[in-house]
């Protein structure tokens, strides 16, 4: 068998205090990490062709196979299907055979035009010649062990296909993910405290004449979905109902970093961002990470179960 595969991306948050008639801390941690770098394929094309049965295709026979290993089945989701698209259209018309689109869009920034809002995501790429063989697509994927841990991965539930060819030349995407979950009825967020939260921080940043964080999506993706589970009654820890740690948190949002740090919060029965940041810069764990020169973004997720309410912040150092 002839095929080219490339390597996929799951793109597919430490100190904590808790105010309110008692506070505890937890130990600070940051995380650094390298990432290895992946040798590229060249494809050349001049033209693209959408077909919507080749996307069937890929999803029944994905479903197939993931039938076969005992797991649930994963449904189309028009925003994945759009960002699939996209790549497939742009390999088609001559960007390098890799994650990075063309114009610069890494897999997490195509997901993110497209609206869909995730917990995780992962992207698989395939590409093949003469014929357009969508099977064959598939069984390569499930030949990788990369691929296949991204097509049979139980906590995706959703997917996008994109398919694209010039002349003999087929590409495939897949893009799968985990959509968020709406809060428990009895929580709700307010995006002002994010907003709160980044304002207060830099303040406080810009007081020790540090230079001021900005936002990033996936690290407010990150923080928000701890926060959110919090609220929903995880135990009040760095590590999620679903045993999901920070930096798989970060992982799942596809945010590339070289450092991250997470810092939490909870507090009833008022709602005061004040106090929480506040409450970091009076812990010297937590103030490290807020006052910590190497990051320069941050992610805020706020969540509150109608009494309680839940900060976390996320700072990271991106590549």
């Amino acid at each position: 068998m002839n095929f080219s595969l490339q390597k996929s991306f799951v793109l597919g948050l430490f100190a904590a205090i808790v105010s309110g008639s008692a506070v505890q801390a937890l130990p600070p941690i940051v995380i650094q990490v390298q990432t290895d770098q992946v040798s590229d394929v060249e494809v050349v094309a001049t033209s693209a062709n959408q077909s919507n049965p080749v996307q069937q295709s890929i999803l029944d026979l994905s479903n197939a196979a993931r039938q076969d290993s005992g797991l649930s089945t994963l449904s189309f989701s028009a925003e994945l299907n759009a960002a699939a698209q996209r790549h497939a259209n742009d390999l088609a018309k001559g960007a390098q055979f890799s994650h990075t689109g063309s114009d610069g869009s890494t897999m997490q920034e195509r997901v993110q035009d497209s609206g869909y809002k995730y917990w995780s995501i992962a992207e698989n790429i395939y590409y093949q010649a003469p014929r357009n063989q969508p099977e064959r697509a598939v069984q390569g994927w499930l030949k990788s062990p990369g691929h296949r841990r991204n097509l049979l991965n139980s906590k995706f539930t959703q997917m996008g296909v994109g398919y694209a060819r010039n002349g003999t030349k087929h590409y495939y995407v897949q893009v799968f993910g985990t959509p968020q979950e709406k809060v428990a009825t009895s929580a709700t967020q307010s995006n002002s405290v994010p907003q709160s939260i980044l304002d207060l921080s830099n303040a406080a940043r810009q007081d020790v004449e540090l230079s001021t964080l900005r936002f990033a999506p996936a690290l407010n993706v990150a923080a928000q979905r701890h926060a959110t589970d919090l609220a929903n009654g995880a135990k009040f820890s760095h590590t999620g109902s679903d045993g999901s740690t920070m930096k798989e948190r970060v992982q799942d949002s596809g945010y590339k970093y070289w450092s991250i740090a997470e810092n939490i919060y909870y507090q009833a029965p008022e709602n005061q961002p004040e106090r929480a940041v506040q409450g970091w810069l009076n812990s010297p764990g937590h103030r490290r990470n807020l006052l910590n020169a190497g990051f320069t973004e941050m992610g805020v997720g706020y969540a509150t179960n109608g009494r309680d309410h839940y900060y976390v912040q996320v700072f990271g150092t991106p590549q």
